[in-house]
C-alpha cells in the first residue's frame, strides 16, 4: 500500500502530463485554427478570383455576341436588303436557303432599265444634285423590283438589271408576269419622281426598259477577293440590247416575253437588228393602258 506522499507524487506527475498534453493539445488547435483562417482567406481568394474572371469572361461573351449582332444587322441593312427581296432575306437568315451555290444554268428573266439624257443633265444640275436624284430613283425602283420578287443584279451608272427566277426559281410564265409587272410599276414611280423634280424646277425624265427571258449562266461568279452574284450570257446581252433599242418611256419585250403573256398586254413594237446578234427580231411593247 502507497504511503501517503507516494500518492501526491503519483497524482502531482499525473497531473503534470496531463497539464502537458492539454497544453500540446491546446498549442495544435491554435495552430490549426490560424492554419485553417488562411487556408479559408487562400481558397475564399481564389474563389473571387474565379468568379472575376468568370463575369469577365461573360462579359466579354456578351460583348462579342452583340457585336455579332450588330455585323449581321448592318450586313442586313445595308447589303442583303439593297439587293434581295424581303423575303429571301428571312430564308437566308433563318438558315433556310444559301447563296453560296456554285454557279448553274437556269432559265431567268432579265429586265434592263436607262434613263435617258442622265449624263447630260448631270454635267448640268452638279454632282450633289445628281447623288441625290439618283439615291431618291434607286429607293422608288428597288421597292418596285422586291415588291414583285425580282433581285438586283446591279446598278450600272443609272441602269439597272433585274433577275427573276433566281435565286428563287420559278416558273417561266410566273416570272414574265412579274417583270411586266414590275416594268409597269417603275415607270408610274418615275412619273411620280418627275411631278417632284418639276417642283424643285429640274426637268422630266424618262426611262428605256428591255425585257428578255432564257437560259443563263447563274450564281456567284468572281475571284477570292471579290464576286459577284449574277447572270451572264446570251440572254443577259440580248435582253441589254433590247434596251437600247427601246423608245423612251416604253417597255419593249422579246418574244419569248411576250408569249407568256396576255395578248391584250402588248402590241408588236416592229422589227429590229440587235447589236452583236444576226439575226433580225420582232419586239413586243406593253400597252399605254396597263403601263
Amino acid at each position: 500500500m502507497l504511503s501517503p506522499l507516494a500518492i501526491i507524487v503519483f497524482i502531482y506527475i499525473n497531473a503534470r502530463i496531463i497539464a502537458e498534453r492539454h497544453s500540446e493539445a491546446l498549442s495544435t488547435a491554435e495552430h490549426l485554427t490560424a492554419n485553417l483562417e488562411t487556408e479559408v482567406e487562400k481558397k475564399t481568394e481564389a474563389l473571387e478570383s474565379r468568379t472575376w474572371e468568370a463575369e469577365q469572361a461573360q462579359a466579354a461573351a456578351l460583348a462579342a455576341q452583340d457585336k455579332l449582332e450588330l455585323v449581321n444587322r448592318d450586313i442586313t441593312e445595308n447589303v442583303l436588303k439593297r439587293y434581295l427581296p424581303p423575303r429571301l432575306i428571312d430564308e437566308i437568315l433563318a438558315g433556310d436557303r444559301t447563296m453560296n451555290d456554285s454557279p448553274k444554268h437556269l432559265d431567268v428573266t432579265i429586265i434592263f432599265t436607262d434613263l435617258v439624257g442622265f449624263t447630260s443633265l448631270s454635267e448640268q444640275i452638279g454632282t450633289q444634285t445628281v447623288a441625290r436624284l439618283l439615291n431618291e430613283y434607286f429607293t422608288a425602283m428597288g421597292d418596285v423590283i422586291f415588291d414583285n420578287g425580282g433581285t438586283i443584279d446591279k446598278f450600272i451608272g443609272d441602269a439597272i438589271m433585274v433577275l427573276f427566277g433566281a435565286p428563287v426559281e420559278s416558273t417561266p410564265k410566273v416570272q414574265a408576269h412579274q417583270a411586266a409587272a414590275t416594268a409597269r410599276e417603275m415607270l408610274a414611280q418615275l412619273r411620280i419622281l418627275n411631278k417632284k423634280w418639276n417642283e424643285e424646277g429640274l426637268p422630266s425624265l424618262s426611262m428605256r426598259i428591255g425585257i428578255h427571258r432564257g437560259p443563263a449562266l447563274v450564281g456567284n461568279l468572281g475571284s477570292d477577293r471579290r464576286i459577284d452574284y449574277t447572270a451572264i450570257g446570251g440572254t443577259v446581252n440580248r435582253a441589254s440590247r433590247i434596251e437600247t433599242v427601246c423608245t423612251p418611256g416604253c417597255v419593249y419585250m422579246s418574244r419569248e416575253v411576250a408569249s407568256l403573256l396576255p395578248e391584250d398586254m402588248h402590241v408588236a413594237a416592229g422589227e429590229f437588228n440587235l447589236k452583236g446578234f444576226h439575226d433580225t427580231v420582232t419586239l413586243y411593247q406593253l400597252k399605254r393602258s396597263n403601263i
